[in-house]
């Protein structure tokens, strides 16, 4: 199969983990042949104009558009993009989850909805729902992963550590323009990672450390902490705590949890709808379902040993390295659209002329 990425770059190179996975995945002979254009690298008239030639220079089956936020795709470009000569198969991801108030979907993105033959979304429930109201015809699952090539560091866990809990996660206060409007509104789940992060600080005191922008007077406030060096701080950590934004959005995590996951440090999450169909509560990682819990469950952890929390790391990485890393997941992609294709081209020999 061959496959044209367009991925959402602020930075040139910036998707290590798509790019890893694809480049692998075509030195395996799973895809044909594989082009890469960063699509916010130029602007957007120029970007548009090039993505059409690079159509019909490269021929491919499918098109992998990742979150379109505000570039201008319009009805037009999209049906001349099915217009190439191998009227390729248009596919849509979109890495974040959206709600009625903060991050409402865009024009662009519902424009996107309507044309592509298939949204990948990271969690599903009423925000799978809003891409169905946007026009999305079909929409399929595509967890958060994280890349080997970036954190699949070997580790032998260390007998000290000079913490027993850390968070990673930025303070989110809601947009200034909505608050002038809306003085109470906070971002889902903001003010519950408050919570969690100050009674951890409250419970574990100097041993307790939270990376991230906005926790100026919280105790273990560390600051941010770079992306690539986040597993410098989890193995100097006996178990890290998550929680995310929009706590009750089925299947979603943030790419946090696979991170975490593979630094092969214990690792505990509130729980979301449908864990189960994806971990073991105490086997991966721990999960609860309130905050009281979520301290409890992490002092209790603690209190279990250095051999606990050392075999739940190893577990946890093992199966994010089989299940939530980079390249299992965009294997996973790669296939559903080669069966996609398959099955355009059979319809299509068939004389029924409909698409996948």
């Amino acid at each position: 199969m061959r496959l044209l990425y367009l991925p959402n770059e602020p930075v040139l190179g910036w998707q290590v983990g798509a790019r890893a996975a694809l480049e692998a995945l075509r030195r395996r002979g799973a895809l044909s042949d594989l082009r890469i254009y960063s699509f916010l690298q130029q602007p957007p008239a120029r970007a548009r104009d090039e993505i059409l030639a690079l159509c019909d220079e490269a021929a491919p089956d499918a098109v992998l558009f990742t979150k379109i936020g505000h570039f201008p795709v319009d009805d037009r470009w999209l049906e001349a993009l099915r217009r190439t000569r191998t009227k390729p198969l248009l596919i849509y991801y979109d890495g974040d989850i959206y709600g009625r108030v903060f991050k409402r979907l865009t024009a662009e993105t519902r424009t996107m909805c309507r044309h592509a033959d298939l949204v990948l979304l990271c969690g599903l429930g009423a925000n799978a729902q809003r891409f169905e109201a946007a026009g999305a015809r079909h929409i399929g699952y595509l967890p958060h992963n994280a890349s080997l090539a970036q954190f699949s560091a070997a580790w032998t866990p260390t007998a000290t550590r000079s913490l027993d809990v850390v968070v990673i996660g930025n303070r989110i206060r809601g947009r200034v323009a909505l608050q002038e409007r809306i003085p109470w509104a906070r971002m889902p789940g903001a003010f519950e990672r408050e919570q969690v992060v100050k009674r951890l600080g409250d419970v574990f005191g100097p041993r307790f450390a939270v990376y991230g922008t906005g926790w100026d007077g919280f105790v273990g406030n560390r600051g941010p902490v770079a992306f690539a060096h986040q597993h410098q701080v989890l193995r100097d950590s006996w178990i890290s705590v998550g929680y995310d934004h929009f706590p009750g959005t089925p299947l979603y995590f943030s790419d946090r949890l696979p991170i975490a996951l593979l630094s092969g440090v214990a690792h505990a999450v509130h729980y979301r709808p449908g864990y189960e169909s994806w971990f073991q509560n105490g086997r991966e990682l721990l999960w609860a379902r309130t905050i009281d819990e979520l301290v409890e469950l992490t002092r209790d952890a603690l209190g279990r040993g250095r051999a606990y929390l050392d075999e739940l790391g190893a577990r946890g990485r093992r199966f994010a390295q089989d299940r939530l890393s980079s390249e299992v997941v965009f294997a996973g992609v790669v296939a559903t659209i080669a069966g996609m294709r398959g099955r355009a081209r059979g319809l299509a020999a068939s004389g029924s002329g409909s698409r996948a």
